[in-house]
């Protein structure tokens, strides 16, 4: 694959990046007259705006579009997902604004997309599928069981959240691996590509987390769509259906202030273990001479035709070494 200027595509990105840095080192310098152009190109958000790719631009477009789709359902729904939104990402991009020299800020945005849209819709349907055949499954072996029913249903529930969990996670650290082979020819050396591998993998984590948060909040609020518990009496009477009266908008931003002080926190750290359980695991495979790091846990044309049941066991222990820690804290 060419690029116009006639080099590959790889020669290309690595370009941007050094280019990017190299921006930055002449903003530092005092003595160049075009230091404060520089820096504003190159070390501000409003000057790395300009410098978007198209693909970052639409997704940046696509979010803009449902929270107008959200506001022809209800306006209260999207005051909560801005109060979701604009912590997160206007966390993230003072996040990369201490740091801007370790890569540009299309890099970080497009990683948030990432993680809001790519990993978060798959990832979430399919864990939401596994999720219902657990519980049918679950239901039949332990109400087949004399065990009390609170205890049957203790267990088929922390049984099914698991099974959400670790669904979860099989997509997460394949986004991730696939996002730091993809992008490891962007930075020279390893260490390099190590740093800027664990800003990708936090800007997509906090993505995903976000994604997460806003989903329960759709749920929520298709909940209060109808005549709800969080209805007072007098409400209910009066209150059309379709319409979130002034109480359930109420317990909708409570709600909100627990996704966001609990459960996003909560995301956010098992995200971050995850990255670095898989920032260890691929740097150590390197330093141990393998150029290509494990998978998931998937037999592929990587594996030797000859110990391709070894080579397997070895990655699903691995992977369960850089899921065990996330995946109980999520299910606990």
């Amino acid at each position: 694959m060419q690029s116009p200027a006639g080099t590959n595509a790889p020669e290309a990105d690595l370009a941007e990046v050094e280019m990017h840095k190299a921006t930055i080192d002449a903003a530092n310098n005092a003595s160049d007259p075009r230091a404060a152009q520089l820096s504003m190109e190159a070390k501000t958000i409003q000057g790395q705006l300009y410098k978007l790719k198209p693909w970052t631009y639409a997704q940046l477009a696509l979010l803009g579009l449902i929270l107008l789709l959200f506001l022809t359902w209800h306006w209260q729904l999207v005051l909560v997902v801005l109060a979701l939104l604009i912590p997160t990402l206007g966390k993230l991009l003072l996040w990369w604004q201490k740091n801007p020299e370790r890569c540009p800020l299309d890099h970080v945005l497009s990683s948030y997309c990432l993680g809001l849209f790519v990993l978060a819709v798959p990832a979430m349907a399919t864990a939401l599928i596994a999720f219902v055949l657990a519980f049918w499954i679950l239901v039949i072996i332990f109400f087949s069981l004399p065990l009390p029913e609170a205890l049957s249903l203790l267990l088929v529930f922390l049984g099914c959240w698991g099974v959400f969990c670790l669904i979860e996670d099989l997509w997460h650290v394949s986004a991730l691996r696939r996002q730091n082979r993809r992008r490891a020819h962007h930075h020279r050396g390893p260490t390099a590509q190590r740093k800027a591998g664990a800003a990708y993998a936090a800007a997509t984590a906090v993505g995903y987390a976000t994604a997460q948060c806003v989903a329960l909040t759709c749920i929520v609020t298709a909940f209060m769509d109808g005549h709800s518990a969080f209805e007072l009496h007098d409400e209910r009477r009066h209150s059309k259906y379709g319409t979130i009266t002034p109480n359930e908008g109420f317990f909708l931003f409570v709600l909100a202030l627990i996704f966001t002080w609990y459960w996003l926190p909560l995301r956010l750290m098992c995200s971050h273990l995850l990255a670095l359980e898989v920032a260890r695991n691929d740097a150590a495979a390197q330093q141990a001479g393998n150029a290509q790091p494990p998978a998931c846990c998937s037999c592929d044309d990587v594996c030797p035709a000859t110990a391709a049941g070894q080579m397997c066991g070895h990655r699903c222990s691995g992977f369960w070494t850089v899921i065990a820690w996330p995946l109980t804290l999520r299910t606990l």
